[in-house]
């Protein structure tokens, strides 16, 4: 976590920071978040391998993200909730190869990198794949993603 001194409970395993901070999970030792990841006007959101190699994170819960400024990356990854990234002017928004039980929702962002900034690719989804009101529309960069539900909106044929 970068910006203000993170706080940690060891027990419960929170860790948070206040706003404008980031968090980045990038190690090659696995970590397990027993319940939900939620991240509110950070400006960076990075959970991904630091080799590539092995996954980032199991997280057991959900992750939603709101209001992110920096960047969004969950590389992977087992997510045993559903992933939400909605309301970001992030540079960058990257769901690559993981795991996730529930829906994914990419909702109402506008990165501000090339018209490849929103990529949603290689990733095995349990339930729906569901994408609107995002600038540019989210790609697979050629890697489809493995939908167990729908496919909606922007991210039809993704």
């Amino acid at each position: 976590m970068y910006g203000q001194r993170p706080r940690y409970s060891g027990r419960r395993g929170q860790c948070d920071g206040g706003a404008n901070g980031s968090l980045a999970f990038t190690s090659n030792a696995k970590f397990v978040i027993n319940g939900s990841l939620i991240g509110t006007n950070a400006f960076t959101i990075e959970i991904t391998p630091a080799t590539g190699t092995g996954g980032a994170a199991n997280i057991l819960g959900s992750v939603s993200l709101t209001g992110i400024a920096g960047f969004v990356a969950i590389d992977n990854s087992f997510i045993g909730g559903t992933v939400s990234v909605s309301g970001s002017n992030p540079v960058d928004i990257f769901v690559v190869s993981d795991i996730v039980s529930g829906n994914v929702l990419i909702r109402n962002n506008t990165t501000r990198g090339g018209p490849n900034s929103d990529v949603i690719q290689g990733n095995t989804i349990g339930s729906s794949l569901v994408c609107s009101g995002n600038t540019p529309a989210p790609v697979n960069g050629g890697v489809p993603n493995t939908v167990g539900g729908s496919t909606v909106g922007q991210c039809q044929g993704l």
